[in-house]
């Protein structure tokens, strides 16, 4: 399923209404987006070489925001080798803690990904929590 600009900004601004000022930080930069699904994505986490943290991981040097700007790249590429018109619906969410990837499934749903962990949330009114959100690890940046 293809999805706009417009509609990717309209979906973020829904289910993270709870972030101050989340205007100021989200980053939709392609004018239309493909809908992934979220056994795609985590294929892709647990099958690729560098984001195997027993292998790749090192604080500060491949870690967290990384592993998240990886997958987006990993992912660009992918489309880009199987003739794809357009990009992935995935970007990432930089916290003051950590960074998380996010998708955008068929059905316009946002999925979230600790990619270092491998671990996933659906459910839009657990994100808060899955990305423990609180005073000192606010959301900086998300980018799609």
């Amino acid at each position: 399923m293809n999805i706009k600009k417009q509609d990717i900004q309209k979906i973020i601004l829904r289910d993270f209404s709870w972030v101050p000022k989340l205007n100021n930080k989200l980053h939709v930069v392609d004018n239309e987006y493909i809908s992934i699904s979220k056994t795609f994505v985590l294929n892709t986490i647990k099958h690729d070489e560098w984001l195997k943290r027993e292998i790749s991981y090192r604080p500060d040097v491949f870690d967290c925001d990384d592993y998240v700007m990886y997958l987006k790249c990993k992912l660009s590429k992918l489309f880009v080798n199987d003739n794809q018109k357009l990009p992935a619906a995935l970007g990432f969410i930089i916290t003051d803690r950590h960074a998380f990837n996010f998708s955008i499934d068929y059905e316009g749903r946002i999925i979230i990904y600790d990619t270092v962990a491998t671990k996933l949330e659906l459910n839009p009114t657990k994100f808060k929590i899955f990305l423990d959100y609180k005073p000192g690890n606010t959301v900086k940046l998300m980018y799609i």
